[in-house]
């Protein structure tokens, strides 16, 4: 995945810009949980208005569920996309179905900001998503 998205940005010339982040651990501010995607991307040069001491985080995070729910993974989206949790621009997540031989890929990002009772949740909205499917039987 990590070398289809720098493919990708080798056209715009961002090829070098864009370094990935496995491992990254994130600390919510809300939840005080941590938390790792399964990948993520970020810049190599943090924006000016990073502290220096501030760890690298990823701006993108990817999330793979192969024996997760639907729901944990959406959790998972709510998680990164919360501005006082995972904070990122946009969460990735393939889900695998062996069962049913699919396949999806989404992409979400934060929509608004809403307060809630336990203090700021995110709305998330889903951006685009691929499905594919395979009907028993053929390869």
């Amino acid at each position: 995945m990590d070398t289809l998205i720098r493919q990708k940005l080798l056209p715009m010339g961002l090829y070098n810009a864009v370094h990935g982040l496995p491992g990254v651990t994130r600390i919510g501010k809300t939840s005080h949980r941590g938390k790792q995607p399964d990948y993520g991307w970020g810049p190599k040069r943090p924006p000016h208005q990073s502290r220096p001491a501030e760890p690298k985080k990823p701006s993108v995070a990817l999330e793979v569920a192969y024996i997760e729910s639907d729901e944990k993974l959406n959790l998972d989206v709510r998680y990164w996309l919360s501005p006082t949790d995972g904070n990122v621009k946009m969460c990735l997540t393939i889900r695998l179905d062996r069962a049913n031989k699919e396949f999806r890929m989404e992409s979400w990002i934060r929509q608004g900001q809403r307060t809630t009772t336990n203090g700021f949740a995110s709305a998330a909205t889903k951006w685009s998503s691929l499905e594919l499917h395979q009907k028993i039987g053929q390869s």
